[in-house]
């Protein structure tokens, strides 16, 4: 299915070109600061990197092309992270081990090459008589689960993203990625002319830098022998990641950051799971709380939108948290789910979400209410408006967020954020969780 505005894979997979004007890469960002990212920095960064690499999951030739490293991982004015296309030979700092021979790249590659990016952010510009940022014990050991040389060692693409909810609190990972670039390290001012960096030795507030549309790396081929790192010489780009302080003296990575380790398991059903499991529908707070934790996602990810939303894709966590999965290629898509314009045209809007997502609110109540509350009522209008079959018709994605809003208000309900709604904890055993996870 072809992807449209505001949603379509250029704004996920970008071309590196010397007149873009919406990116720099994270490479430029750290040149620009002169230092590391900090920790809260690092989870923002993990999480956003995570979610675009869902996404891009969908597209099986980008996923099998790309490659993740300082130099490819890119941030918008929005805070928004891609993954530019370089088209060149991807660093073997940077590539997992197994890829070498292998078929292809798999979703625990590209986190071994997000886990080399992030430690390379946390040992930018560190020399051995400056102390490096300090990390939490737990940032340590997710860069020990996703750098580990052995794939089965490695977690899962949920699990990664879990940790970075958890450690990230109630912070939004992608204000903290637009502060990277923005607020707290000056104003980032692109130049259509491909102009080189203009630094200030006085510490200026005002630094320009474009995106490197050709930089001069001696990439080795990414057959060469990947696992000898210590045959790798450090170029100008890698002027500010010191070799010594991400391997021992043999060129293997410091054990420190390759122990065995095993990041917490989130619990989390899909929608369908769950139903199947609680044997009954949702009733009318549960719906809301559904639909104003499913709204407000689509809210804060309007560049990265679902193409397709349906029982299946809603994946509820126990924290409270939802996400909408990618529908892998051997599943059929039901055209129930489908909004008259997506099936004609093929082209992803917030309105065809909306309409998706109505559809599947309709299937947790099961197409009617237990009651005649004004909940109900009002929530039937909602449903309603979202799967009208003219697109015009249907709320904004503003005004929906609105609506969810005030009814959190009407209600002074505390139970929307809370994993009670969906997967009940009850004696320290998850209800319906514990059933198949």
């Amino acid at each position: 299915m072809e992807q449209g505005s505001p949603s379509s894979m250029d704004e996920l997979v970008m071309e590196a070109q010397a007149d873009d004007t919406s990116t720099v890469s994270l490479s430029d960002v750290l040149s620009s600061r002169n230092c590391y990212l900090g920790e809260l920095e690092l989870w923002a960064l993990c999480r956003e990197c995570c979610l675009t690499l869902e996404y891009v999951h969908t597209h099986v030739d980008l996923f099998q092309s790309m490659y993740i490293s300082p130099n490819t991982v890119a941030f918008d004015t929005e805070g928004n992270v891609c993954f530019l296309d370089l088209d060149m030979d991807p660093d073997p700092m940077f590539v997992a081990p197994e890829v070498v021979g292998s078929s292809g790249n798999s979703y625990k590659t590209h986190l071994f090459s997000l886990g080399m990016t992030l430690l390379a952010a946390t040992e930018y510009n560190t020399r051995s008589d400056e102390p490096n940022a300090e990390l939490s014990d737990t940032f340590t050991e997710l860069l020990a689960c996703l750098t580990n040389e052995n794939i089965d060692q490695r977690p899962d693409l949920y699990t990664v993203l879990d940790a970075c909810d958890g450690a990230l609190g109630g912070h939004q990972s992608q204000e903290i990625c637009a502060k990277i670039i923005g607020i707290e390290h000056h104003e980032i001012n692109y130049n259509k002319e491909n102009t080189t960096t203009q630094s200030d030795s006085h510490g200026s507030d005002n630094k320009q830098f474009s995106p490197k549309s050709n930089p001069s790396h001696n990439f080795k081929d990414v057959n060469d022998n990947c696992v000898n790192k210590a045959s790798q010489e450090v170029d100008p780009y890698h002027k500010g990641f010191e070799s010594s302080s991400l391997e021992d003296d043999d060129g293997s990575l410091k054990k420190n950051y390759v122990a065995d380790c095993q990041l917490a398991k989130p619990q989390r059903l899909t929608l369908s799971e769950l139903l199947n499991n609680l044997d009954r529908y949702f009733n009318e707070s549960e719906v809301w709380a559904l639909c104003s934790e499913c709204v407000c996602y689509l809210q804060r990810k309007k560049k990265h939108l679902p193409a397709y939303i349906s029982p299946d894709t809603v994946v509820l966590y126990d924290s409270g948290k939802v996400r909408f999965k990618p529908v892998g290629e051997e599943k059929l898509l039901e055209m129930i789910y489908m909004a008259p314009e997506l099936q004609q045209k093929g082209t992803v809007s917030e309105k065809t979400c909306l309409y998706g997502l109505g559809k599947t609110l309709q299937s947790a109540v099961g197409h009617k209410y237990s009651s005649n509350t004004e909940d109900a009522e009002t929530l039937d209008i909602l449903i309603q408006a979202f799967t009208q079959s003219n697109d015009e018709k249907r709320p904004t994605l503003e005004t929906a967020f609105e609506m969810c809003q005030e009814y959190k208000k009407v209600t002074e309900s505390t139970i929307f954020m809370s994993g009670k709604v969906f997967i009940g904890k009850q004696q320290d055993k998850w209800l319906a969780a514990s059933v198949c996870i």
